[in-house]
């Protein structure tokens, strides 16, 4: 199947890949996540490099707010599946605990972007951040809690 192209405000052409995308406990319509409908897959394709970022810098990584249980050694297969050998994912963060991360990051993208990705696309990244900050925001607003999803 051929990726559907996508198009930003700014009318840069995207494709659909795994990326991560905000879940919010309660449900929250007014943190609608106003990132690309596949989520933030530029965040997802450098997030070694800000995690590693956001460590130094002595910020959370933002993996920490998704799924990090390990896959068992002999699992082969679909990652839908992983539920069913290791049970639903019940885990919730507070949004003001990853906001730090996302405005450091955020800042240090403006500054210097190859200070903080050498291989992203500094302004995908700043859009998606930007995008993810301002939904936290929201959600942090009405008390509702969230955790970052891989989505295809």
């Amino acid at each position: 199947m051929t990726p559907a192209p996508l198009f930003a405000p700014d009318q840069h052409t995207f494709t659909m890949s795994l990326g991560f995308h905000p879940e919010f406990n309660p449900s929250q319509p007014s943190s609608a996540f106003a990132c690309y409908p596949d989520g933030c897959c530029e965040i997802l394709s450098v997030c070694e490099e800000l995690d590693s970022f956001a460590t130094e810098a002595g910020w959370r990584p933002l993996s920490s707010f998704a799924d990090n249980r390990p896959v068992p050694e002999d699992f082969e297969g679909d990652p839908s599946e992983l539920d069913d050998i290791q049970g639903p994912w019940e885990e919730w963060f507070t949004p003001a605990d990853a906001l730090p991360t996302i405005d450091g990051l955020i800042g240090a993208l403006e500054e210097n972007p190859d200070d903080v990705s050498e291989t992203g696309d500094a302004e995908a990244l700043l859009f998606e951040l930007r995008a993810l900050g301002d939904a936290l925001r929201a959600a942090d607003s009405a008390r509702a809690s969230f955790r970052l999803m891989l989505v295809e």
